[in-house]
């Protein structure tokens, strides 16, 4: 309950800045809903504790939009559904698509952080992005989505290294096979930036450069609540988006 509490009183001093009167109103709401529910409660026969976890945010519109993180998921689950792998090593990509690919075929997700899942079809194992525990050459299918844009920046404990998303693809290329797929994704934009401590955002012309030893197969730019091709992008102006590739291995 302390954490939680916590967690959105931390929201609300960032969002405060931006929009005082509508976080006043949020945790009015929140506290007179709390008192309203509490009076009711003292006419159940039911035993019942009341405990605080605020959900602040979720009355609105907005807080129903598919994100990109769904429409990634989504892709990917029917990429692996056209190929039929019978196995996917995936390298920190996030637990929903893991758990809705372990349907499809036997999942290994390699991560920092072993997570401990009672999932038929579904390993996990620690390991390093930058030393995966696999021989030369040696997939047929990989993912990982929303990561290497990450490595090398600090945000979750690694140590600080400017080249962390080469290094990253470069581990990609040593342990697949040839004519292996790749599935990836991450940022994109018209400039090549580091956002820091978040993440990078590269341009496509950038991203096809880092992997020219591989083949595209597909890609595609996700913007708010819209999937565009190459084509489209560039008529757009090239906006930040996130982008989800198809690779092959040449």
């Amino acid at each position: 309950m302390l954490n939680s509490v916590k967690k959105y009183l931390k929201i609300t001093i960032r969002l405060f800045f931006k929009n005082p009167i509508y976080i006043f109103t949020e945790w009015y709401n929140f506290y007179k809903d709390y008192i309203l529910i509490k009076k009711q409660l003292n006419f159940s026969k039911d035993r019942i504790n009341i405990k605080f976890l605020p959900c602040l945010f979720d009355k609105k519109d907005y807080s129903l939009n598919i994100q990109y993180y769904d429409y990634q998921n989504g892709w990917a689950f029917e990429k692996i559904l056209e190929s039929k792998p019978e196995e996917l090593i995936d390298i920190g990509s996030n637990i929903a698509f893991l758990v809705f690919a372990s349907k499809l075929t036997r999942v290994t997700a390699i991560d920092i952080r072993k997570h401990n899942i009672p999932i038929k079809n579904l390993e996990t194992k620690i390991g390093d992005i930058l030393s995966l525990p696999y021989e030369n050459n040696s997939i047929d299918f990989l993912s990982s989505l929303s990561v290497i844009e990450h490595i090398g920046l600090g945000r979750y404990g690694e140590v600080i290294d400017f080249d962390g998303m080469n290094k990253s693809i470069n581990e990609f290329y040593r342990v697949l096979k040839s004519n292996a797929i790749l599935l990836v994704s991450f940022p994109i934009g018209a400039t090549n930036t580091i956002e820091f401590n978040a993440h990078r955002r590269f341009s496509p012309e950038k991203i096809h450069e880092m992997f020219n030893r591989f083949s595209v197969v597909e890609e595609i730019y996700i913007l708010k609540n819209e999937i565009v091709d190459i084509n489209k992008y560039k008529e757009l102006g090239k906006p930040s988006a996130f982008a989800c590739y198809k690779f092959i291995k040449n």
